[in-house]
């Protein structure tokens, strides 16, 4: 009986593909846009949804090319949400509790106003909540404009603490990038107006922003001429990069999860509901 084992053979290693650049610079990737690109997550933003951002995943694969550092304005927990003192002013993440989405039972622990840890040194400018238009709007990152009426400020991007005159897209551009993507700028644009319920207006042939409600939508050459700024400002260095679009935005929940108008209801018949409800309505009100 032959009680040899056959020799065991280490295995080949595998050929190691180069990887192609194609004269693609990512030392100093810059990500601009809004919700997506700062990895907002479940309702809110919190640490690992920023750690799953997808500029985040892209930054960890180009640098097995020639990238650089890529750092995120991180929160300060997984809870999610902001305070202002101890009032809560962004609630925290939704979480599947076995039979809806509820918001997580914890108090935030990011303060609105302080700086977040690296400032002067991030990479991710994707400022949750912002329209096209805030992204060159002077003093977005100003504390200052957090407590004027309007709002002028968004909480996030101050937490970035950029240069108090500059525009979300002077700060990107001051990084001096060598590649950046432009993600989902214009989504806002639309999305607060359906979040709202509708209750906003159609700016269609209004340039002027500054007279824009919270939850309107965004005049659509306004929103061209924004753009084309916003590209120019970032390949004005010759850095290159890539613009993606925006999802369906009627395909969205908000769209379809109840119909537009769909009783069809003639002027009588709304009256006649109208009268219905009067009473229930009247409770609501002084409830």
């Amino acid at each position: 009986m032959n009680n040899e084992l056959p020799e065991i053979k280490e295995p080949e290693e595998a050929e190691k593909v180069a990887l192609q650049v194609t004269n693609l610079d990512f030392s100093k990737y810059i990500a601009v846009g809004g919700s997506f690109t700062a990895g907002f997550t479940d309702g809110a933003l919190f640490i690992k949804g920023q750690e799953n951002s997808f500029p985040n995943i892209l930054a960890g694969k180009f640098a097995m090319a020639n990238g650089g550092a890529f750092n995120q304005p991180l929160m300060l927990d997984n809870i999610g949400g902001l305070i202002n003192g101890s009032d809560i002013l962004n609630e925290p993440r939704f979480y599947f509790d076995g039979e809806a989405p509820t918001r997580l039972d914890k108090t935030p622990t990011t303060q609105v106003g302080v700086i977040a840890q690296g400032a002067n040194d991030f990479h991710n400018y994707g400022i949750p909540g912002s329209k096209s238009f805030h992204l060159l709007a002077p003093g977005y990152g100003n504390p200052a404009g957090l407590v004027t009426n309007p709002v002028t400020a968004n909480p996030y991007f101050v937490r970035m603490g950029p240069t108090a005159t500059f525009s979300v897209i002077d700060e990107a551009v001051a990084k001096l990038p060598t590649f950046f993507t432009l993600s989902e700028v214009g989504g806002n644009d639309v999305l607060a107006y359906a979040i709202a319920g509708g209750a906003g207006e159609d700016q269609t042939g209004n340039p002027d922003v500054t007279t824009y409600g919270e939850n309107d939508i965004t005049d659509p050459d306004t929103f061209a001429q924004t753009y084309s700024l916003i590209v120019n400002a970032l390949t004005a260095g010759g850095a290159k990069g890539v613009l993606t679009t925006i999802p369906y935005i009627t395909s969205l929940p908000y769209f379809t999860s109840i119909p537009y108008n769909p009783l069809p209801l003639d002027a009588a018949k709304a009256e006649a509901a109208n009268q219905g409800f009067a009473d229930y309505n009247a409770g609501i009100k002084a409830a």
